[in-house]
């Protein structure tokens, strides 16, 4: 029998609670902040490989994948490589920061979550969380992809991007967003495309061209801008700012060993406080062993040999041997002549 696709919903905690839609139908989906899991969860409150869901037969299960600040289902924490069947409805909680609901059947015409999109998402929930300030420690609160200028006429200049889905025009004329003061400038020269996944540029048929790492655009031909793109337009050169790829950078190279947060981005204390009472707990057993064995017999006390007499410790023995037979000789000489 053909099972059919099934769909998460994952929403992002105190960023908007708008919905991210998954369609699956793999034995094994991966859930975690690393850049090659099938959900891709950009925090760091999520470890890289966080959660599983491994599908059986027509049922999906939820295993926690020994993340560091855990997985919960209904208020209940999962425990470690234990397998947790879901129903329809189910919301798994992951790392205090996203969720998960779980529906059991995609409908008709789903289209399967593939890489493109997947990394798609997970620029659009790093978008949220710098818009939202809710990135943690990685990021700035409210930081923005922005141009900043460097040469010409927009030297010292920063021009911020607006919200999704929007455009701003730069050029010279009064009918452009963003405008300088450059005989070399069209009165509309390019525009800046800002989506929830991506920011591009493209020339708007002006007379002197844009330049995109040096590389004249076609007019009307939007183009990515990657973290310290640079665009020339006339005399003005300005550089491209991307918060949310360097936050990801920094998120991948981010190791599991942080200690257990909370939702704040701080240390659980009811974690520690556990953590704390375990360790109690057995140096209490161990000191409660020891003395239920009773004192370590003590061993037979024996003499510490003697150090072997070192060469030269032997030199004044030698010489008062040879004195006393020196002497002795000299008796017998004397006896006997």
């Amino acid at each position: 029998m053909t099972v059919g696709p099934y769909r998460i919903i994952a929403t992002t905690r105190g960023a908007g609670g708008r919905e991210r839609v998954f369609d699956f139908t793999g034995d094994v989906v991966r859930v975690g902040r690393d850049e090659d899991v099938e959900i891709r969860l950009p925090h760091a409150n999520v470890s890289k490989l966080h959660v599983r869901l491994e599908r059986h037969g027509d049922t999906v299960y939820a295993v926690d994948a020994g993340s560091t600040n855990g997985t919960e289902i209904a208020g209940a924490r999962l425990a470690p490589e234990v397998s947790h069947p879901l129903r329809d409805g189910d919301v798994i909680t992951v790392g205090t920061r996203f969720d998960l609901r779980y529906v059991a059947a995609s409908p008709a015409g789903a289209m399967l979550t593939g890489p493109e999109v997947t990394a798609d998402i997970a620029r659009q929930i790093v978008q949220e969380l710098l818009a939202t300030g809710a990135a943690g420690e990685l990021a700035d609160a409210g930081a923005g992809p922005e141009l900043v200028g460097e040469a010409g006429a927009v030297a010292g200049v920063t021009y911020k991007l607006p919200a999704p889905d929007s455009r701003a025009v730069f050029g010279r004329g009064q009918s452009a967003d963003w405008i300088a003061i450059d005989p070399d400038l069209s009165r509309e020269h390019f525009e800046i495309y800002r989506t929830w996944s991506s920011v591009t540029v493209a020339d708007l048929l002006s007379k002197n061209s844009t330049y995109l790492d040096g590389v004249e655009l076609i007019a009307d031909e939007r183009r990515p801008l990657t973290d310290g793109a640079r665009i020339k337009a006339g005399g003005c050169v300005m550089r491209f700012v991307d918060p949310a790829a360097r936050y990801l950078a920094q998120l991948e190279a981010l190791a599991d060993a942080k200690p257990d947060r909370d939702r704040d981005g701080e240390r659980d204390p009811d974690r520690d406080r556990d953590r704390d009472r375990d360790r109690d707990r057995d140096r209490d057993r161990d000191r409660d062993r020891d003395r239920d064995r009773g004192p370590s017999p003590s061993p037979d006390p024996s003499p510490d040999p003697s150090p072997d007499p070192s060469p030269n410790a032997l030199i004044p023995t030698i010489l008062l041997a040879l004195l006393v037979v020196g002497a002795i000789a000299g008796l017998v000489w004397l006896l006997f002549t």
